[in-house]
């Protein structure tokens, strides 16, 4: 997963918002091992990309809701390296 977020925003800037404006919708069903790895990688498609950096902190704050609880925390801790990285840019 990591690879290929990485890809999509790298080679591919003008696709990558709507690919990963439908990522918490299309996806609700994979493996939660999948998906919280997934959730870790987002803040580090800023660090070339700081303009994807609101669009990813949208993202992270649907993922709020998640119920799991070991989930939740990988958007909060993902949520906080973001804001470390580009504390503007998240607002």
């Amino acid at each position: 997963m990591k690879v290929s977020s990485w890809i999509c925003v790298k080679h591919y800037p003008l696709k990558s918002f709507s690919v990963l404006s439908i990522y918490p919708v299309q996806y609700p069903h994979f493996l939660l091992q999948i998906r919280k790895q997934a959730i870790k990688d987002l803040p580090a498609l800023c660090k070339d990309n700081k303009e994807h950096t609101a669009r990813i902190a949208d993202i992270l704050a649907q993922l709020l809701q998640a119920e799991d609880p070991s989930e939740l925390a990988v958007v909060h801790n993902s949520i906080m390296s973001l804001m470390k990285s580009d504390p503007k840019g998240i607002i």
